[in-house]
């Protein structure tokens, strides 16, 4: 590694001290809403959680307060590289975001995790199921492909449909 200064850097401003500046970087800790699933379940002390383990040392990280926008965890999914798997019936929920349209929403998710792409998933509810449609019991990314399950016992029920993406891989999905 150079330390002399190139085109009017400092020698602080090195390839290895900018590489070393962001690996010593503290991950920030995005803090969303829980809502007991939509309002279903009691979860009035959920979103004290995080900062009660920040102020007891467990997680260290610069806090970043979006209790204002209610995102579980099993409401997306990713493939790592830009691109967030989720549906309609959870994202829009009227207990959740209802407050929000969708392009909203994708604006929020670009804005907080980085996002390119939103895949929405306009069906697929499950019988049952307190998660209002978590796309973690529908679909999962699968690295350089995508992937999803209908999880009906009933196998006259399931149907498939095969929808394009930009980048040219597919995505099958199963109301």
């Amino acid at each position: 590694w150079s330390t002399t200064p190139i085109s009017g850097r400092t020698p602080s401003d090195s390839p290895r001290s900018m590489v070393m500046k962001l690996l010593l970087r503290a991950p920030t800790l995005h803090d969303f809403c829980f809502n007991g699933w939509g309002l279903k379940f009691a979860a009035c002390h959920d979103n004290t959680v995080t900062r009660a383990l920040i102020a007891g040392g467990t997680l260290t990280g610069r806090y970043d307060n979006r209790l204002g926008f209610v995102l579980e965890g099993g409401s997306i999914d990713s493939d790592g590289q830009g691109t967030i798997l989720t549906t309609s019936a959870c994202l829009l929920s009227p207990n959740r975001n209802g407050d929000l349209s969708r392009s909203q929403i994708e604006e929020e998710l670009r804005r907080t995790l980085g996002t390119e792409r939103v895949l929405w998933v306009d069906y697929g509810a499950l019988a049952g199921d307190d998660t209002d449609s978590h796309i973690d019991t529908l679909a999962r990314v699968a690295p350089n492909s995508w992937q999803a399950a209908n999880l009906s016992p009933h196998p006259l029920k399931q149907k498939s449909c095969r929808v394009g993406v930009p980048s040219g891989e597919t995505v099958v999905m199963a109301p």
